[in-house]
């Protein structure tokens, strides 16, 4: 009796050490895990101990316990379905019943087959396999959606013939049958594919085909998803038919794209043309982006690569809101052409692209916006299938929670790329709520409101597949699965294939990379080498490990170089498209700002401009507008996303110090030009820019006695203009300006002693219409092939006129006919020893001054009608052109227009005016205040309201000082709500806004 009992105790304890040997064994990591430690393991593959830096899981949380908390959610769910709702498609889990979603083709079976080997239930795979391959078959006249049997059925027999072909010890008599399936279902989708265009239809009959009038509108992410399934299913069966068609579609798609290189959200199969011309990253597209990657890990084929980072810098530019600017990384979505934002709600299907970022190398950005997921995940408890995004509400339909996958799916990836336990803490939290809430009679029911918790009746087979399998994986720290596997959109495990592209991986290459893509190239050896061939703790089979992780993460490293790059330039791009329609308030995401803002700031990309992000709150106290936020940005975080959703109380601030050497340089080209204005009964004054070619003019020359003393002093400021401001004080000519009484006498004077000169010109070229019409109008330096000058012996070559500089230019002022001056004159006697008046566009400035010069015109003034006046150039290569020209605006010519056929003059003034005239001219500040009336011209200087559009919401606040102009303009965001706002501020309350520029100055110092 007891040597039975003593045996029967020593049986006891062998089976409790032999239990604790094989927990060692089998989960390493999870007796560190119960102390509160964590084992991790560096990008660079070196494993190492240390404590988690979040306290993220408490003494007594383990991820043993996790994980087999999740395999007995498995077990529940799965046994619900089996037992309750085979050979149906999906199980409602409340109910206990079943209900088909593809027609009954007993897809949530298909889609969990991996699953099912992943968690060693051998009796009920190898069940499965056997009623697959014996009993079931898919020659059914049932509609399905060819998305969805691709993702989870396709894939799903694909997954599970990988695994039991590396590995069959579940299934020992596996001999390939779920491919001979995965054959014969693709077979009967092949159909779809019969379109105008090869972009398959969303819809077909597995017995019958196309269904005739159905629908030929499919979504961007239906068509260009079976790529993966479709490329696996091709070198598995050597037969290249399946990625050929999916290939042609996702090209076909691609060329679709728009000059942003977006793409739109649904697709006319028939007619080749977008139908919805939404662009962003959620439903509809997601995917699209995601197989292309994942298409170029498996098969290594560069055209997928190159496709690939078109399509994520463009989504990264163009509908990427910024952190800076926003206070939160997001994405958004947009128009595919104009980028005009069309949609204030984000889809829950987004989720996804932090995992995408982080296969990508991009861990910053994917860092960024998993913190964004994760505020909505603490703001709604659940992630709601669609949302504003500034995360103020639910979508009033759209507010169900389906047990989807993507957030966890991104935790997890993260968590493999970084080890960082912050994003195992915020999955697990995110499992506790699923886990203690949703359970069901039968299963786990999906959220039907987020705001209440209420259940719905229903549980889609990616519960299984996706969501579980993913707390799986991260509950197991199986890490290196990414380095083995691609997983599918559905997360099923498909291969990576060697390509002719694969070589040596090389760190240096000369190329420069990030710190981030540096940890990402460098780690793939040293990754797969700290581990054993062989299988890992998870059971799943990895064959040639060390080879396969090198080329997934060569591949990925290669993904991480290009995207960096292209992601600049594209936001590059992006930016200077904005500018570009900043002037234009019709364009999307301009923001309403003077055109020399983009002249000058942005094309000079000047350093010492500085953005300021103001919340304005409007104060009854003292009528006065502050700023309730206010930080500096910078011009790197705008964006046309950016601006247009921002609050509508919001505004930028641009402070703006332009060097006074940048001012008396561009001074030096300022001319003005004087005339009687019969309308005001004033001397009319309007500033313009000097033509490069031409005569010149000495500053401040007034009369004959001044022309040595103006000669010698504008030598010498010439020359010190271009030093330093430390280390010369500029030198000043000595300049008498005439009161307008004493201009308007000399005009009359000189008028009546002018004596007709007969000066001898160059002919000038007869221009044809066809070159004519080879200049566009808006070209300043149009450039177009002229004919030989033809010219008489007796006449002088102009390229032996010198440029000599006089102290004015008067005349009659005459309109050339036709007014853009690029034929021969229709009134060549009216414009002998007159200022001709001509119009830009039709041809070059060349050309408009030979016209001027053959007609025998005292000088030559050029309206600009599209924008500011700039200097003219001539052409290289041809005579040098003796005319005096200048350049004006069109609003200053107005009132000139109207005195045709009176005297005008046209000179240098003295260097204070020029000052103040370029200010004006190029820097769009008022003459008013530069000349002290500027208490009545402008809102925010006066705080009164005028409608001067020169105001509209810019030229606030200048400060003229000796050495430089601090200038502090307002731009507003291109929204509705901010001109709202703003017209209600300036117009109705005449709001102060002095404390906002002072809140600046207080900023700055």
């Amino acid at each position: 009796m007891i040597d039975s009992l003593l045996r029967a105790f020593v049986r006891l304890v062998l089976t409790i050490m032999i239990g604790i040997i094989y927990l060692m064994i089998m989960n390493p990591h999870d007796g560190l895990l119960r102390t509160g430690w964590t084992s991790s393991v560096k990008r660079g593959g070196e494993r190492s101990h240390h404590p988690p830096n979040t306290g993220a899981l408490a003494a007594n949380v383990s991820l043993y316990d996790l994980r087999r908390d999740v395999e007995e959610m498995f077990d529940v769910a799965f046994t619900g379905y089996m037992t309750r709702a085979f050979p149906m498609d999906d199980l409602r889990p409340i109910s206990c019943t079943g209900s088909n979603s593809q027609g009954g083709i007993a897809i949530t079976l298909l889609d969990s087959l991996d699953m099912l080997y992943l968690l060693r239930r051998g009796k009920d795979l190898r069940k499965a396999v056997i009623f697959i391959s014996k009993t079931w078959h898919f020659d059914l006249d049932v509609r399905v959606h060819v998305f969805e049997v691709t993702i989870r059925a396709l894939g799903g027999l694909l997954s599970g013939h990988v695994l039991l072909s590396r590995d069959a010890q579940l299934v020992p008599w596996y001999k390939g049958e779920l491919l001979h399936k995965a054959v014969e279902l693709a077979d009967r989708l092949l159909p779809a594919f019969d379109t105008a265009t090869g972009v398959p239809l969303s819809w077909i009959n597995l017995k019958t085909g196309q269904v005739r009038g159905d629908t030929r509108i499919t979504c961007t992410a239906c068509a260009g998803t079976m790529l993966l399934e479709f490329g696996v299913l091709s070198r598995l069966s050597n037969n290249p038919i399946y990625e050929e068609k999916a290939k042609k579609a996702v090209v076909y798609l691609f060329n679709q794209r728009s000059v942003r290189g977006l793409l739109g959200n649904t697709f006319n199969v028939d007619k080749g043309t977008w139908v919805r011309r939404q662009s962003g990253i959620g439903a509809g597209i997601d995917s699209y982006y995601e197989y292309l990657l994942k298409a170029y890990l498996s098969f290594g084929d560069e055209d997928y690569l190159n496709m690939y980072i078109e399509m994520y810098s463009s989504a990264q530019a163009y509908a990427g809101l910024s952190r800076e600017m926003n206070g939160v990384t997001w994405l958004v979505d947009v128009h595919m052409t104009s980028g005009r934002v069309v949609n204030s709600y984000s889809s829950a299907l987004a989720a996804f692209w932090p995992g995408l970022q982080s296969l990508s190398g991009q861990f910053q950005d994917a860092q960024y916006l998993f913190e964004s997921w994760d505020l909505v995940r603490r703001k709604f408890t659940w992630i709601p299938e669609s949302f504003a995004f500034d995360m103020s509400a639910a979508h009033p339909v759209l507010k169900y929670y389906p047990l989807r996958p993507e957030f966890i799916e991104s935790g997890y990836i993260l968590y493999s790329d970084t080890r960082n336990p912050k994003y195992l803490v915020s999955v697990l939290r995110f499992y506790q709520t699923l886990k203690n809430t949703t359970r069901a009679p039968c299963g786990f029911a999906s959220v039907s409101d987020v705001s209440t918790g209420q259940l719905e009746d229903s549980m889609e087979s990616f519960f299984l597949s996706e969501t579980l399998k993913y707390l799986y994986l991260l509950f197991s720290n199986a890490t290196d699965v990414l380095d083995q596997y691609v997983l599918s959109t559905e997360a099923h495990f498909l291969p990576s294939f060697p390509h002719k592209n694969d070589g040596a991986f090389d760190t240096k290459d000369g190329t420069d990379v990030s710190e981030q893509c540096q940890q990402l190239c460098t780690a793939n050896a040293s990754h797969a080498n700290h581990q054993d061939e062989g299988t890992n703790n998870i059971g799943l089979p990895m064959p040639n490990k060390r080879t396969v992780s090198n080329r997934i993460r060569s591949r990925r490293c290669n993904v991480c170089r290009m995207v960096e790059r292209a992601v600049q330039e594209k936001k590059k791009t992006a930016r200077l498209q904005w500018r570009i329609g900043a002037s234009n308030p019709m364009k999307a995401g301009s923001p309403t700002v003077a055109p020399w803002h983009l002249s000058f700031s942005e094309v000079h990309e000047r350093t010492d401009v500085r953005y300021f992000l103001c919340i304005l709150q409007h104060f009854l106290v003292g009528n006065t507008m502050k700023c309730a936020y206010l930080k500096e940005v910078f011009l790197s975080d705008m964006s046309s996303q950016s601006m247009q959703t921002l609050p509508a109380n919001s505004v930028i601030l641009e402070l703006t110090g332009i060097r006074q050497k940048e001012v008396n340089s561009a001074a030096t080209s300022i001319l003005e030009i004087q005339y009687n204005s019969t309308s005001s009964a004033s001397l009319g004054r309007i500033p313009g820019v000097q033509a490069l070619f031409g005569e010149g003019y000495f500053p401040g020359c007034t009369n004959a006695s001044q022309y040595e003393e103006s000669k010698h002093t504008w030598t010498q400021q010439m020359d010190a203009r271009f030093l330093d401001d430390t280390e010369q004080e500029l030198i000043y000519p000595h300049e008498v300006e005439l009161t307008n009484e004493e201009i308007l006498e000399r005009i009359k004077r000189l008028e009546q002693q002018k004596q007709d000169e007969k000066v001898q010109y160059p002919l000038a070229p007869a221009a044809n219409e066809d070159d004519k019409q080879s200049c566009s109008s808006d070209d300043s330096t149009c450039e177009k092939t002229e004919e030989k000058t033809t010219q008489d012996a007796g006449q002088s070559d102009a390229s032996t006129m010198p440029r000599i500089p006089s102290c004015e230019t008067y005349g009659k002022l005459v309109q050339f006919d036709p007014p853009h001056g690029c034929l021969p004159p229709k009134n060549p006697e009216e414009l002998r020893n007159s200022i001709v008046v001509m119009t830009r566009g039709h041809c070059s400035f060349h050309e408009k001054a030979l016209q001027a010069i053959s007609a025998r015109a005292s000088a030559m003034i050029v309206i600009n009608n599209e924008g500011r006046p700039f200097p003219m150039e001539g052409q290289p290569q041809k005579p040098s052109l003796p005319i005096p020209a200048v350049m004006i605006g069109h609003e200053a010519s107005k009132d000139m227009i109207q005195n045709l056929n009176q005297s005008v003059r046209i000179w240098q003034p003295t260097w204070e005016s020029r000052v103040k005239q370029t200010l004006h001219l190029l820097y769009g500040m008022p003459i008013e205040y530069l000349s002290g009336t500027a208490s009545e011209y402008c809102p925010g200087l006066s705080h009164e309201y005028t409608k001067d559009p020169q105001c509209s919401w810019s030229n606030l606040l200048y400060e003229y000082q000796s050495n430089n102009v601090m200038q502090m303009d307002l731009i507003m965001p291109n929204n509705v709500g901010a001109q709202q706002f703003l017209m209600t501020a300036f117009h109705e309350q005449k709001s102060d806004f002095s404390p906002v520029f002072q809140a600046v100055r207080d900023l700055l110092i």
